[in-house]
């Protein structure tokens, strides 16, 4: 096969798969706004606030339009998002609610959460609106440590635990904090102290699990003043007060521990494989002292500049014990099967064939694949639309509960989105035969 004819080979298959995927991303751009604007339909059937979504449906249209697909995709996901948070923010207004009327609690700082709360959802902050409800709802039913006996409980159990560590007494204080705070009605300075009391909880027990490191590779004979070093920056930023950086410190001895783990771990891998090249034969001399220099700055603590030296050598060594099989396969390079084909040129073609068959039916089945989602979708639609009028034609004629003027106007409202649903089916029908 000439050079030519290769060429304008491969720039067919390129044309062929540009074209797959310029089509099916502009079915699935269709897909995405018409799942857009279901979603809007279904929160607005829930008296859900829904601009917006439509704001969202408005800018997707734009981009379609455009043909900004990848765009479009992105306003389906922001726009799944904040219905998933509408639905969640609605179900825990009307719980929060009904909780209320049946506790009737005394503190009117539960009412004032409620006013906050129905003022994100107006606003459509549904994020927001859950963030509140959630805090509100935990200590109105007595879940979270605001309530006395899970307080008295957790405060036993972290002050046992500053008192086996030698620390200042200070997580009393911020459960305390939050307490006096959470009568304020302020919501975000309820929100500053709870994450307050979380951060001192968190550091407290990352300043335990340091302290149980360190205890354990003592009790194994293994040098930890490294360790001991960072662990005790922890310990005096936290009795200072300073818990952040008390956490920062406590992390850094819990990653010098995870390392002087991984470091060892490579440190055995490579003794094995210096033993496997020690019995085939091999010379490892030169390994030897490097793999003791790397021993050496691992009983240092140094356990950055081991670990690189170990991972090095260890890959060396695994390279170096499989020379042999290399060294086969080079030979036997007639077996080749890029060489095969690069030699017969009839395989060159029908390999070419192949592909190009693949791409074809790749092509048919992923348009197929689109085409069929979206006109599922549509009927999908049309049969609700169905069920919505005969619900509404039982509640008019038998029910009676509809007055002709409601009748009417929802009747063409349905009636219309039914033909608008049917006219795209029509039109995907026609492309479709094209």
């Amino acid at each position: 096969m000439t050079l030519k004819k290769t060429i304008l080979i491969i720039l067919l298959l390129a044309l062929v798969c540009f074209s797959v995927v310029a089509e099916y991303t502009s079915i699935q751009s269709l897909l995405y706004l018409e799942q857009i604007s279901d979603l809007k339909e279904k929160i607005t059937v829930l008296n859900i606030p829904a601009q917006r979504i439509s704001d969202l449906e408005s800018q997707a249209k734009l981009e379609h339009q455009q043909q900004n697909y990848d765009a479009v995709a992105q306003y389906f996901f922001q726009t799944q998002k904040i219905y998933d948070a509408g639905l969640k923010a609605n179900r825990l207004l009307l719980s929060y609610e009904d909780n209320l009327n049946i506790i009737k609690p005394q503190n009117e700082s539960f009412n004032q959460f409620l006013t906050i709360a129905k003022q994100e959802y107006y606003f459509e902050n549904f994020e927001q609106t859950v963030t509140v409800l959630e805090v509100a709802s935990n200590d109105l039913l007595g879940q979270t440590f605001i309530s006395p006996s899970t307080t008295k409980l957790e405060l036993l159990k972290l002050q046992k635990a500053e008192t086996s560590l030698g620390l200042q007494p200070i997580i009393a204080g911020s459960i305390a904090n939050y307490k006096t705070v959470f009568a304020s009605f302020d919501y975000q300075r309820i929100k500053i102290a709870y994450q307050d009391y979380k951060q001192t909880t968190n550091t407290l027990l990352l300043l335990n699990t340091s302290k149980y490191y360190i205890d354990g590779l003592s009790g194994n004979n293994v040098s930890t003043s490294r360790l001991e070093d960072t662990y005790y920056l922890a310990v005096v930023q936290y009795n200072n007060g300073q818990i952040l950086a008390a956490k920062d410190f406590a992390m850094q001895t819990i990653n010098v521990y995870e390392l002087f783990l991984s470091t060892k771990n490579i440190l055995s891998k490579t003794n094995t494989s210096l033993q496997a090249l020690k019995n085939d034969g091999k010379t490892i001399t030169e390994d030897f002292l490097t793999y003791q220099k790397a021993l050496e700055e691992f009983r240092a603590q140094n356990y950055e500049s081991a670990s690189q030296e170990l991972t090095t050598l260890h890959n060396s060594l695994e390279q170096r014990r499989t020379e042999g099989l290399v060294g086969l396969i080079d030979g036997d390079r007639s077996n080749n099967l890029a060489i095969l084909v690069a030699n017969n040129k009839l395989i060159s073609v029908a390999l070419f064939v192949i592909l190009l068959v693949i791409i074809v039916i790749g092509q048919v089945f992923f348009r197929k694949h689109a085409r069929t989602q979206l006109e599922k979708l549509y009927l999908r639609k049309i049969d609700a639309l169905t069920d919505s009028v005969k619900k509404l034609q039982r509640e008019y004629f038998k029910d009676r509960s509809l007055s002709r003027s409601d009748y009417d106007t929802l009747l063409d409202d349905f009636e219309q989105k039914k033909a608008v649903l049917e006219e795209k089916l029509v039109m995907f029908d026609r492309n479709r035969k094209k």
